[in-house]
């Protein structure tokens, strides 16, 4: 024989120690768990953005950001000439499939109540467009409207009111969190 073939044949070890095979390490099981556990955390989080819903509501967001500051700007003069006044008292603890009563506030700048108005009081669940609601409030008195509101699930949700008076409109928002 050559002494290549001889080479060939020579342990990969040094004699005085005992040969452990590559998969015995505590070194390859140490990087096989990291793998394993990025896999898995992965795995949970294509679940979890699979059941949820995006977070995008409305369907013409690219329109409604670039008008944003115009709307935002009409918005402001449209308060300043009408120059009403609201209020929104809204639950202490709003809880989850329990009717509470939401109530607003309605007054010109004198205090005075503002004659043939009708408000809506809108819901937005921030990641679920399908919860969203929207109902008629009554006047409680002539400047108080109110509403019983149940929403279905817990967390956030937006609330928005619109007083609308002939063509003159004017809303007031609110975050509010749902208690289970």
């Amino acid at each position: 024989m050559s002494s290549n073939s001889q080479e060939n044949n020579k342990p990969l070890h040094r004699p005085d120690e005992e040969y452990t095979p590559g998969w015995k390490s505590p070194w390859v099981w140490g990087m096989a768990g990291m793998i394993v556990v990025m896999i898995c955390v992965n795995m949970f989080m294509i679940y979890v953005g699979s059941i949820s819903a995006h977070g995008l509501v409305v369907d013409d967001f690219y329109d409604r950001g670039k008008n944003y500051f115009e709307a935002e700007g009409d918005r402001q003069e449209t308060a300043n000439r009408l120059g009403w006044e609201m209020d929104l008292l809204v639950p202490v603890e709003p809880r989850m499939n329990t009717p509470q009563n939401y109530r607003l506030k309605v007054v010109d700048s004198d205090g005075y109540p503002i004659p043939d108005v009708t408000v809506e009081f809108l819901a937005f669940r921030l990641d679920n467009a399908k919860q969203d609601f929207v109902m008629k409030m009554s006047a409680e008195s002539t400047t108080m409207y109110s509403t019983k509101a149940n929403f279905s699930l817990p967390g956030h949700w937006d609330l928005l009111l619109v007083v609308k008076q002939g063509e003159d409109e004017m809303d007031i928002a609110k975050r509010i969190f749902i208690e289970k």
